[in-house]
């Protein structure tokens, strides 16, 4: 199935599936509206389970996934500013800090240790 064959809910559960090797879940439809799919309990938890956008299921859109995919992603401003800072490390300085949070020293002694020996490799 190519991607772009995504104009309907089938089309779009039957990509899913296929791309992510999962089963698809079963489909109702509206007896007064014929080809209206009903939004079941079993439906929803099928989108529930497998992390499928319902937004994106129901009428294609994808605003919400990227929505979440952002927040799932981005990096926080924090963790951005640290990963700044070690970026301005040398590689050996990095080596330090790196392994002083794999020590199993608490994360405060293992950070003043790698400060103590950064500064000793920069006096040298």
């Amino acid at each position: 199935m190519k991607d772009t064959d995504l104009n309907t809910l089938e089309d779009r559960i039957a990509w899913f599936c296929e791309h992510f090797e999962v089963s698809p879940p079963k489909i109702e439809y509206d007896e007064d509206e014929p080809g209206a799919v009903l939004l079941t309990d079993e439906l929803l938890k099928w989108c529930r389970v497998e992390g499928i956008s319902i937004d994106w299921l129901f009428a294609g859109g994808v605003g919400s996934m990227a929505a979440v995919f952002r927040d799932k992603y981005k990096i926080d401003p924090e963790v951005r500013e640290a990963v700044d800072l070690i970026s301005q490390l040398s590689e050996e300085e990095q080596g330090i800090i790196l392994d002083a949070l794999k020590s199993e020293a608490p994360f405060e002694d293992a950070l003043q240790m790698a400060h103590k020996q950064i500064e000793a490799l920069r006096a040298a």
